[in-house]
């Protein structure tokens, strides 16, 4: 048998809390959604038009980021906007 309790009183006192974080974790998928297809038209506008200068950066920056798992960029992001590199 498991010694496991839920406690109502605790989960209804945390609750305000709880709604904290899911308005934050939908306005961050909003702001980062709009960004990401922002920065993604202007890499596609870029990839047709074959921008000489232009073109083989973008191209590796987007091979770069759809080769790599979402946690170490993440991670790297978290970095380095925490040590301000």
């Amino acid at each position: 048998m498991s010694s496991f309790h839920w406690d109502w009183g605790f989960a209804w006192a945390i609750l305000p809390e709880l709604l904290q974080g899911l308005v934050v974790t939908v306005v961050a998928t909003l702001l980062g959604s709009m960004v990401a297809f922002a920065l993604g038209m202007v890499w596609a506008f870029v990839r047709v038009l074959r921008i000489s200068l232009l073109t083989p950066s973008v191209s590796f920056f987007v091979e770069f980021i759809r080769g790599t798992p979402l946690l170490i960029q993440l991670y790297f992001l978290y970095t380095c906007c925490r040590h301000g590199a």
